[in-house]
């Protein structure tokens, strides 16, 4: 990542009117994803009014946070700049594309403290 200007990757989680950091194929640095979805309390710890300790393994996390997961990449590919799967600032909505936006990195680091 520091060959891309983000030498210590942070998590960064969707949610709507999150400020995108990183600038990335024409999505100016900061973009606003006005349409993103906020992170479901279920995933936030006992103590910040979550229920995350009832989910018992981690395949029931996966498939509960799979839905929250998809949705962002795509309202995060919406929140500015151009192209498609080709390319530019949709990168991150397409699989084989994803890791070229440096917010990918921030954004998969939610699932890491999930």
């Amino acid at each position: 990542m520091a060959s891309v200007g983000e030498p210590n990757v942070k998590a960064w989680v969707a949610a709507t009117g999150a400020l995108i950091p990183p600038a990335h194929g024409g999505r100016p640095k900061l973009a606003l994803c006005g349409t993103c979805v906020n992170l479901p309390n279920i995933f936030k710890l006992p103590e910040a009014g979550g229920t995350l300790d009832g989910l018992t393994t981690v395949t029931a996390i996966g498939d509960a946070i799979v839905g929250w997961h998809n949705t962002n990449h795509g309202r995060i590919a919406a929140a500015g700049g151009s192209g498609g799967c080709l390319g530019g600032a949709a990168d991150i909505n397409c699989p084989q594309r994803s890791p070229n936006d440096p917010i990918f990195y921030h954004y998969h680091h939610i699932f890491d403290d999930i």
